[in-house]
């Protein structure tokens, strides 16, 4: 049970310190990259986003600093975007 419980806490802290480092990531292309690689599933590598008003507000940046990074972000090859679907082609590109 003790084992259990340290895992578990283990993996709060791998979380929460990955949280600290989307919100302390500097610019909104970096912070943008943070959170498509948490959130990536599967080996298609894709993120489904709900709303973009609530992921800029999430990131704390605003709605058209999010467009342009996401711009920026394909342009670079990193992602390619199909609507709400962020598909990451390239996670060397992120950063």
């Amino acid at each position: 049970m003790a084992e259990n419980y340290i895992a578990y806490l283990s993996r709060r802290i791998y979380f929460l310190t990955d949280k600290i480092d989307a919100f302390t990531a500097g610019c909104a292309e970096n912070r943008l990259s943070l959170h498509l690689l948490g959130e990536y599933e599967g080996e298609e590598h894709k993120v489904t986003v709900g709303n973009f008003s609530a992921l800029a507000k999430q990131l704390d940046i605003s709605r058209a600093t999010l467009y342009r990074a996401l711009d920026n972000l394909e342009k670079k090859g990193a992602v390619i975007r199909n609507g709400k679907i962020i598909t990451v082609t390239d996670k060397s590109k992120l950063f």
